[in-house]
């Protein structure tokens, strides 16, 4: 196996466990009763759903680069 391929698969056991960790925080966040909060806070959730949405798209589309260098 070549070093570069080492190093991708590497990379993408890091990525998956991002990937996983921030999938638990965003199931977190969603299972929370939304109308208790005041304004402020549902604000901030939001804010966080989507932070972390995007982080999740990001580390998937790296992922599916890591694994077509490795094909």
């Amino acid at each position: 196996m070549r070093q570069k391929e080492i190093n991708t698969i590497i990379t993408q056991v890091d990525q998956q466990q991002q990937l996983e960790g921030n999938v638990e925080k965003l199931s977190q966040l969603l299972e929370e009763r939304f109308d208790t909060f005041p304004d402020e806070k549902v604000m901030d959730t939001r804010i966080q759903v989507i932070n972390l949405s995007v982080a999740v798209d990001n580390l998937c589309n790296k992922m599916h680069e890591c694994i077509e260098i490795v094909k």
